[in-house]
């Protein structure tokens, strides 16, 4: 959003942009006060049931971009984010792992250890279990978006 300048002839010609501007400001300040927070709820989450509560509590406090909103295709297959269940939400896609919505993720063995089942990545331990591939998707899904979300508000209320 570019800046407009608080001055006589803005409030009189542009007073909707103005409006705009001061709840796009409100809304800033909101997310640089909770991003804190939400970082700390992100880590502490242990199941990908907490973290689609995190997720709701996340878009509830102004974290919202593309990346975190519904998509008919995406990760988030549903109509709005604070009506989202498990059933909406599709992981993997990853280290050749499927694409599947939670309820399979939760329901599979947790305890399953990556490299047994003849699955390589460079970038994994054959000891990490699928579950805590699929977690650490989401919480890095979450965690990469609050900061570019926390980048932008501050870009707009720091700069000139």
């Amino acid at each position: 959003m570019r800046k407009i300048k608080n001055n006589l002839f803005n409030r009189l010609f542009n007073r909707k942009a103005l409006k705009e501007q001061r709840e796009y400001k409100k809304r800033c300040e909101r997310i640089i006060g909770f991003y804190k927070e939400a970082l700390e709820k992100i880590t502490e989450a242990n199941s990908l049931l907490k973290l689609v509560d995190v997720h709701k509590w996340m878009w509830d406090k102004g974290f919202q971009n593309y990346n975190l909103g519904p998509c008919e295709w995406g990760m988030f297959r549903t109509k709005n984010i604070p009506e989202m269940n498990p059933d909406e939400v599709y992981l993997g896609g990853i280290c050749g792992l499927f694409t599947k919505p939670i309820p399979f993720w939760e329901n599979s063995d947790k305890k399953e250890a990556y490299g047994v089942s003849g699955y390589e990545a460079f970038d994994v331990y054959p000891e990490t279990t699928i579950y805590e591939i699929i977690l650490g998707q989401y919480k890095d899904m979450l965690n990469s978006n609050a900061k570019a979300i926390y980048n932008s508000a501050c870009n707009f209320l720091f700069s000139k």
